[in-house]
């Protein structure tokens, strides 16, 4: 509802609508694109105003999945992207994942045909796309620096001077938000010290596993890929052959499109994020397009048995690891009920009971 009210408030709240209605929190790009649609009651009590962007934004980065996979296999990609259940319902609501995804992994397809035709204009069409998916969702950011970190020390062939430059204007949208927290709060850094837990909740969580790898819930991370990409998740197995069909362009292409995985460290069940995959949606392209990739250069390399056979390995290694992490949480649940109950945990149809009744109010298992 907050989506639908802030843009509202900025150009339709009496004397007090306001730019700075935009708040210190979510970035301000997804707001200024559904704030015109606002005005138009219906379009603001029914929610077509977000949902139209939303729609728009989903069926462009199903475009850039097909054009980054190419042939029919990009085809298959864009559908089931299309078809995945958080896809139909992110472009159903007022979420801002869509939009963000959609700029950032289109910055990304350019940034690959740059790298591969060293086109100037692929490069000024990843930049611009950068610039608009930092102003829209913080997860943006890490691409933008990687980026800018890749232009200014891969491309040895132009000049130095010319590589700063480009390499800034993926930076500017970062900047325009640091500049705007700071004409309106007096502070630069308002978005991570706002009184909210803003970029510090769950940004502030990413830093801190990004410093304790080992920390870090691995099986429930596996977990939560898997119910968010379905069986697409086991083509990220395949992601490994594109850096060793293509060595080190391979490796780069790689990086780049696995970078906004880095968020999954958020996952586990002693952090802010839950087994919860609609959180962690603004990776779903990107998930589809790395494994669809690397499934292209095996299809090319093995034959449809070898490669059914593979398939089928996969899925017993991955029904085996969600059978360890269900035995594993039944077990937390155990300990946790033996401290309340202790004359009943014996049982296991009251431990299954309290479980299921625990799952239905949204608590953490």
């Amino acid at each position: 509802m907050n989506h639908l009210y802030i843009p509202r408030a900025i150009i339709d709240n009496g004397p007090t609508s306001r730019l700075s209605n935009l708040g210190a929190v979510w970035l301000p790009l997804y707001h200024l694109s559904i704030m015109i649609f606002t005005v138009f009651n219906t379009l603001y009590t029914t929610g077509l105003s977000s949902i139209l962007i939303n729609i728009f934004s989903t069926a462009s980065t199903a475009v850039v999945i097909y054009k980054a996979v190419g042939g029919r296999l990009g085809a298959v990609a864009s559908i089931l992207y299309g078809l995945n259940m958080y896809t139909v319902i992110h472009a159903s609501s007022s979420y801002m994942a869509p939009l963000g995804s959609f700029l950032a992994i289109a910055s990304l397809y350019y940034f690959e045909k740059h790298l591969e035709n060293k086109s100037m204009k692929d490069l000024t069409k990843s930049s611009a796309y950068a610039i608009l998916a930092t102003l829209t969702r913080y997860e943006a950011w890490v691409t933008a620096v990687l980026l800018f970190t890749i232009l200014l020390f891969y491309e040895r062939e132009r000049r130095l001077a010319i590589r700063i430059a480009y390499g800034i204007t993926f930076m500017l949208g970062i900047a325009l938000w640091i500049a705007y927290n700071y004409v309106i709060f007096r502070n630069p850094l308002q978005f991570v010290y706002h009184p909210s837990a803003g970029a510090r909740g769950y940004y502030g969580v990413i830093l801190g596993e990004m410093l304790n790898l080992l920390h870090a819930n691995y099986l429930d991370i596996i977990m939560v890929v898997y119910v968010l990409a379905g069986p697409i998740f086991l083509l990220l197995l395949t992601a490994l052959i594109i850096v060793l069909e293509n060595k080190f362009n391979g490796l780069i292409t790689a990086i780049i499109y696995a970078s906004p995985l880095i968020f999954f460290l958020a996952e586990g069940p002693e952090l802010i994020i839950v087994d919860h995959p609609l959180y962690f949606y603004f990776t779903l392209p990107f998930i589809i397009v790395l494994g669809f990739k690397g499934l292209e250069i095996l299809l090319s390399k093995v034959s449809v048995r070898v490669f059914t056979a593979i398939i089928i390995v996969s899925l017993m290694i991955i029904f085996s690891l969600q059978a360890i992490h269900e035995y594993y949480m039944y077990n937390i649940l155990r300990a946790e009920l033996y401290k309340a109950y202790p004359l009943y945990t014996k049982n296991r149809a009251f431990v299954h009971a309290i479980r299921e009744s625990w799952l239905k109010e949204g608590d953490i298992f």
